[in-house]
């Protein structure tokens, strides 16, 4: 049967370990703390007793024993420190490789990430600016429809994204999709915008500039081409508003007779009865 290793024993091993664990050395410490603590009530038990001629009437053998208590004591004292810093040491290797794997783990997430956003997210925003510029013309369509219906009860048409959502209307704290949505390019060029949506809004006083003959606009008064571009603007809205009043009318008018003429058979057909 082998002879239970001591702590001493066990302290010089834990030193010399190479895959020794944080936890066995933290348990390996508290036992010396211990050991140090029963060791220094031993020494001062020794002093006192080898210093009373009574109880140890023999001074060689008094002073050896507390010597060898002391000794015993000093002899923890000092490993208790190396004892630590393995303690130390370990633990941060320990935490290193738990790190390290770790490490490995989100990294390979993360590239598992970044490769799903760099190929589906172009596809993604392709798709979605070209929703939102069929969306943006049907509206269009919508808005034409609703200004251009017949006076009278006649329906009127709700706009893509109500429609879509089952809304009359966006109450607070809702916000639009179409007024709201930002989609950044993923990649930009010299001279690309920053957005892939919403859509570059066109400079329309540098596209009227640009689309005027050369001789035709006076760059010393362009303030007054642009108040001449606005009357004619403003004059052919005249325009159109009274050509949809006079058609409105000439509707109004045709229905109004066709009225009469149904009341005006009526009345024929009641005085041949």
């Amino acid at each position: 049967m082998s002879k239970p290793s001591t702590l001493e024993s066990r302290i010089a091993t834990a030193l010399t370990a190479t895959d020794i664990k944080s936890s066995n050395l933290a348990t390996l410490i508290a036992e010396t703390e211990a050991a140090i603590t029963t060791a220094d009530k031993t020494a001062e038990e020794e002093r006192t007793k080898a210093l009373d001629p009574i109880a140890s009437p023999d001074a060689t053998k008094a002073r050896e024993a507390m010597q060898a208590a002391e000794f015993n004591r000093d002899r923890l004292r000092t490993v208790l420190p190396r004892l630590q810093a393995k303690h130390k040491e370990v633990k941060e290797q320990e935490h290193a490789a738990a790190w390290t794997a770790d490490y490995a783990a989100v990294k390979a997430r993360r590239d598992a990430a970044a490769e799903q956003l760099r190929e589906r997210y172009p596809t993604i925003v392709a798709e979605l600016v070209a929703l939102m510029a069929d969306i943006a013309a049907t509206d269009k369509e919508v808005e034409r429809i609703n200004v251009a219906a017949p006076y009278g009860d006649y329906p009127r048409l709700r706009g893509v994204e109500l429609t879509a959502r089952g809304l009359d209307r966006l109450l607070q704290p809702d916000i639009s999709i179409m007024q709201e949505l930002r989609l950044p390019n993923f990649t930009r060029g010299a001279g690309e915008p920053l957005l892939a949506y919403p859509l570059p809004q066109p400079n329309f006083a540098v596209e009227f500039v640009n689309s005027m003959p050369p001789d035709t606009f006076d760059w010393r008064n362009w303030h007054e081409e642009f108040e001449k571009r606005d009357r004619r603007a403003l004059e052919e809205n005249r325009r159109q508003i009274a050509e949809a009043e006079a058609q409105l009318r000439a509707h109004e008018e045709r229905e109004a007779a066709e009225v009469r003429k149904a009341k005006e058979a009526d009345q024929v057909a009641a005085v041949g009865r």
